[in-house]
């Protein structure tokens, strides 16, 4: 009966300091939603252009767009306010014949971004100095637009994910675009 004790007690010992550890460097375990009161105490996790990259099985192509068009016109809310980003937008299209590609392609293309981007201690909302910051959202049975921003030192990158199915019936063409914003002072968008 003692060893059984004895061995309850070591295998605690040791899981508690370790769950802990996580804990402290997973943010979210800690807060749910992800979510950031200040956002000031981000690390400088900027992405650029060049190294954000594309998941496997897609061909993007850059797009042609500018801040009032495209993903970066809508891109930040300020207390629910629209504004628009300059930036890079990628585009491709993808073909599906069935439901479960349709899933399978949505599926590598978020688990994709969201080791680049959510991973990293992006947040999809968070409030700067009592004002609400988040990137652009919408959900809908044919498509999707979600993201996330990052915010430091006044600075704020906007990264934005949308997916879009021509049709519900099969085969059909889904549609794939990524925004990124260039790095710009929240002081400069919101005046």
């Amino acid at each position: 009966m003692n060893k059984i004790l004895l061995i309850i007690l070591i295998f605690f010992l040791i899981l508690i300091p370790v769950l802990l550890f996580v804990a402290k460097n997973d943010k979210t375990l800690i807060s749910g939603n992800n979510t950031s009161s200040t956002g000031s105490t981000q690390s400088a996790n900027f992405i650029s252009p060049n190294s954000l990259g594309f998941p496997s099985g897609f061909s993007f192509v850059k797009a042609d767009s500018g801040p009032s068009e495209g993903l970066g016109k809508n891109a930040l809310y300020y207390d629910y306010n629209p504004h628009a980003l300059s930036g890079t937008e990628w585009v491709a299209t993808k073909t599906v014949n069935s439901d479960t590609e349709y899933a399978a392609a949505i599926k590598s293309f978020d688990i994709y971004y969201n080791s680049k981007i959510y991973k990293n201690g992006w947040m999809n909302e968070l409030k700067v100095n009592g004002h609400t910051l988040q990137p652009l959202a919408a959900d809908s049975t044919l498509g999707r637009i979600y993201g996330y921003l990052k915010y430091e030192n006044g600075n704020v990158q906007v990264a934005l994910m949308y997916s879009q199915k021509a049709s519900d019936s099969y085969p059909t063409t889904v549609q794939f675009r990524v925004f990124l914003s260039s790095t710009q002072p929240l002081n400069k968008i919101v005046k």
